[in-house]
């Protein structure tokens, strides 16, 4: 996100009660970081929300992948002779 301090008709207010002291602390960050309080918190949601898109990204792929794998392992033939020599040779060599 762009951090800009003009404002165009397009932007719109969105207000929230917060504690004294999380505005205490939003304020000093948003200071350290040059910031105004409102860019700050901007930046903040935009972030969070990238943060949550991708959680959301992530578990969807992961559902989707586990009905893949399920279904793969559904419609399995029995192991040919070269799959066992493989695993025998790996039992041998790890010793599982």
């Amino acid at each position: 996100m762009t951090t800009t301090e003009n404002h165009d008709a397009r932007d719109v207010r969105l207000e929230a009660r917060v504690p004294p002291e999380l505005k205490t602390i939003a304020q000093r960050t948003a200071a350290r970081r040059g910031l105004s309080l409102s860019s700050f918190l901007c930046q903040a949601l935009w972030n969070e929300i990238e943060r949550a898109s991708e959680q959301h990204r992530v578990i969807a792929l992961s559902v989707a992948d586990s009905a893949a794998v399920d279904a793969v392992l559904a419609d399995h033939e029995a192991p040919n002779e070269a799959m066992r020599a493989a695993v025998a040779s790996y039992r041998e060599r790890y010793g599982h």
